[in-house]
């Protein structure tokens, strides 16, 4: 298996615009539609048919892992999300944090920091991509890998080829705008944290803002 790059011809739509401007300008790589900002090495150990001797061998390899990604819609992220959270965030510190007990702006202040933490987690994590697979796994049914001809991919139950990012994601559940990337298997978590603390800290800033009491 290998990593669907997003070099080939036919993963090259999104890219000739806003990915490109990350690709050229910060000679990011790219995998599809994604941009890649930084990449390390991993060790990979996977079983595979020993043909001499029958039965199953382990085989030990390196492989890339990625570390900080962005996905095709990163201009709505760095446009719109994070100046409408920063700038909520900013007026509420300046204008209403000086008036309210401490603890109250200390809960404040750490609900304001997960939101924007968990934003970054979702927006710059790899949303589980998968490598591609011209041959489904020996030690897998066949029954539980499907071909995709858009990745040139075989990929297991519960990844789906995303046309917005240009590869399978695990786990897959949507694209959201807001935080620029695919939502899968990965950044779920940190997704779900955001969602979650977009309302809170809403709700916080408002009550906040308007002088009510909490």
């Amino acid at each position: 298996m290998k990593m669907i790059d997003g070099n080939d011809k036919d993963h090259s739509v999104p890219c000739g615009c806003c990915s490109a401007i990350m690709c050229s300008v910060l000679g990011a790589g790219r995998i599809g539609n994604m941009a890649i900002l930084k990449q390390s090495t991993e060790w990979v150990t996977e079983e595979v048919p020993d043909e001499e001797n029958g039965g199953m061998k382990t085989n030990r390899f390196t492989q890339p892992r990625l570390d900080f990604v962005v996905g095709p819609y990163w201009p709505m992220l760095c446009m719109v999300t994070y100046p409408l959270i920063l700038g909520v965030s900013g007026m509420t510190l300046v204008m209403a944090i000086p008036k309210v007990n401490p603890l109250i702006g200390f809960v404040w202040a750490i609900c304001t920091i997960g939101l924007i933490s968990a934003l970054a987690m979702t927006a710059f994590r790899d949303p589980g991509i998968q490598r591609r697979c011209s041959d489904p796994p020996p030690d897998q049914e066949g029954n539980q890998w499907r071909w995709n001809d858009r990745a040139l991919s075989y990929r297991p139950r519960g990844a789906w080829y995303d046309p917005d990012t240009g590869v399978i994601v695990e786990g897959f559940d949507h694209t959201c705008p807001w935080t620029g990337t695919a939502i899968g298997k990965k950044n779920m978590l940190a997704f779900q944290c955001f969602v979650t603390l977009v309302f809170v800290c809403l709700i916080f800033d408002i009550v906040l803002l308007t002088g009510g009491s909490i």
